[in-house]
């Protein structure tokens, strides 16, 4: 498992261990089968959801994660509600009672499910996505006031977008 854990791709690993392609993904899928079986039933309660793309960009898969003991609970394919419901459902209802709040980007899929699921649970959106949401309105209102100013004349604003984008990141992460 270390070899294939090392490597890049299973085509790789198949050449270091000079097995073919087919037995180096039946140990990976033995490895798998062995990790779920060992995994954890503990109380989960607070989980992270979030979207991955690979590939070229285009094909992505939605994963859970445990924020308090840092693990992925399961993955699935594509960034749909459906697949958001089946992150949760994956979790025993044991679990599912003790989630206490969620952490996602603000997209519609993962909150639908959440409230869905575990409506108990409080939606949390991370702060990556607050910041990125705050930077834009800032750039707007930038955008906006050095529009109505230069109509007047007045070049002030000019060549300062990066000291207020910089100075609204500064001023989130002084709190």
């Amino acid at each position: 498992m270390q070899v294939l854990q090392a490597c890049a791709s299973l085509t790789q690993a198949a050449e270091l261990l000079r097995l073919d392609w087919d037995s180096v993904q039946r140990i990976l899928d033995r490895a798998v089968e062995r990790g779920l079986a060992r995994r954890s039933t503990a109380e989960v309660v607070y989980v992270g959801l979030d979207e991955k793309s690979f590939g070229r960009g285009q094909n992505y898969v939605s994963v859970m994660t445990d924020l308090k003991q840092p693990r992925v609970l399961e993955v699935v394919e594509d960034r749909t509600s459906e697949a958001a419901v089946a992150l949760w459902k994956s979790l025993p209802e044991t679990q599912l009672a003790k989630v206490s709040a969620a952490s996602m980007d603000m997209g519609a899929n993962f909150s639908s499910a959440t409230r869905q699921v575990v409506p108990h649970a409080k939606i949390v959106h991370d702060r990556f996505h607050v910041a990125q949401l705050l930077n834009e309105a800032v750039d707007k209102v930038r955008r906006e006031e050095h529009r109505r100013l230069l109509e007047q004349g007045d070049e002030s604003l000019k060549h300062t977008k990066f000291l207020w984008l910089q100075g609204a990141a500064v001023e989130g992460e002084r709190r």
